[in-house]
């Protein structure tokens, strides 16, 4: 249980990182290049808040999960689910987009999908090894 808590907290600071690097890199775009138009920026803002919240959402999960803070699993459960609609609404692009896109929209699916199925199965250990107080 450890390890999968090590593992999201891993992957939450890799996503907020993520979305930290991709606001510098369309910052750095905007004052290069020019503003893009408004559905161009719309669709740039929106990959970097979501990689923003499912970060924020992974820290805040593994840390609550330590503590056996009410809420935590859900939390991670709307992470996953927000990362996966992520890499759904990505999907047309990938095929014409570089590697450093492509790679991205498989990989944080399929990385949150398995971690929360690992942490789903080790928080049902960890109630059948210490039952809750009523």
């Amino acid at each position: 249980m450890k390890k999968t808590l090590r593992a999201i907290q891993l992957t939450g600071l890799v996503m907020v990182l993520g979305g930290l690097g991709h606001f510098f890199g369309v910052t750095e775009m905007c004052i290069s290049d020019g503003m893009p138009d408004g559905r161009h920026l719309a669709y740039l803002v929106y990959i970097g808040l979501i990689h923003l919240t499912v970060g924020a959402l992974d820290l805040w999960s593994s840390l609550a999960l330590r503590r056996r803070v009410p809420g935590a699993l859900p939390a991670m459960g709307l992470a996953t689910l927000l990362v996966c609609a992520f890499g759904v609404i990505e999907t047309p692009l990938v095929a014409e987009a570089a590697l450093t896109v492509r790679v991205p929209t498989v990989l944080y699916p399929v990385a949150h999908l398995v971690l929360f199925a690992l942490l789903r199965r080790g928080l049902k250990a960890r109630d059948v090894e210490t039952p809750a107080v009523q």
